[in-house]
């Protein structure tokens, strides 16, 4: 395990939680303000998942951690297209019937993420990351996965198009970042 891959997830870790807890304690009310800090507090577990998948010695552990690294991937991206879509209001512009059914999809995209049915075997190759072979719960992992992190960049270009004065550099900010 080399040190510097340590030494860089304790980085991002960290850097995700205080970013995290210090936007939540600015405004906890807001739903950017949430939907932020559940973003960061995701990347940084996603981020330990991911070290430990890479680092990993064994079979068990290897398809443990390659798993949930997926089912974090799922939270995370849909959490992103809700803050693109959110940010920078105090209250979250979905109707109560769309987000049910998005927090509904991504649970069973959760499931599957953590089944078999994403990546049915998981290699282990001598100085490599593991090895997954792609499944059938492919199919409904990408077009979610891949298509809310899609629709939060299209939702912050929009906003970075029509917003203004401070708004703008706020969007102008986040894409960057």
């Amino acid at each position: 395990m080399p040190i510097f891959d340590l030494i860089a997830l304790v980085l991002s870790v960290g850097g995700n939680v205080v970013l995290a807890l210090l936007v939540f304690r600015r405004n906890p009310r807001s739903a950017t303000n949430k939907l932020f800090a559940l973003l960061g507090g995701v990347f940084a577990l996603w981020a330990v998942a991911t070290f430990f998948a890479v680092h990993t010695k064994t079979q068990p552990s290897a398809v443990f951690w390659v798993r949930s690294v997926m089912f974090l991937a799922v939270p995370q991206s849909v959490l992103f297209m809700l803050l693109m879509h959110t940010f920078p209001r105090a209250t979250l512009a979905f109707h109560p019937r769309v987000l049910a059914l998005l927090i509904g999809i991504a649970m069973a995209v959760m499931f599957i993420a953590s089944s078999p049915y994403l990546f049915p075997e998981i290699r282990l190759v001598s100085g490599r990351a593991p090895q997954p072979s792609p499944g059938p719960g492919l199919i409904a992992f990408v077009p979610l996965a891949v298509g809310s992190v899609l629709l939060g960049i299209f939702y912050l270009i929009r906003k970075n198009v029509v917003a203004r004065g401070m708004e703008r550099a706020q969007t102008q900010y986040l894409l960057v970042g």
